[in-house]
């Protein structure tokens, strides 16, 4: 087994929940951008202060904040490649 250290990613917003294995995971920022990742392997934590999962090359660290409903345009979920 390969010892492969992934990119860390800090950031803030809102996660599209669920949060679902093999499916791409969308963030939602309050200067009304979005990130939508590669798809999620691992969910490692999910509270009201911190949402922590990967995907196969990154960690990501989401520090959760709300971002009015108006922001959110598109709630749909692509699917990953």
């Amino acid at each position: 087994m390969l010892n492969v250290k992934k990119r860390i990613i800090f950031t803030s917003g809102k996660v599209s929940m669920p949060l679902k294995i093999n499916r791409c995971a969308v963030i939602y920022h309050l200067n009304g951008g979005k990130t939508i990742t590669p798809a999620v392997v691992s969910v490692k934590k999910v509270t009201n202060k911190l949402v922590v999962f990967e995907t196969q090359e990154f960690m990501y660290y989401v520090v959760p904040q709300f971002v009015p409903a108006t922001m959110i345009i598109d709630e749909s979920v692509p699917v990953c490649a």
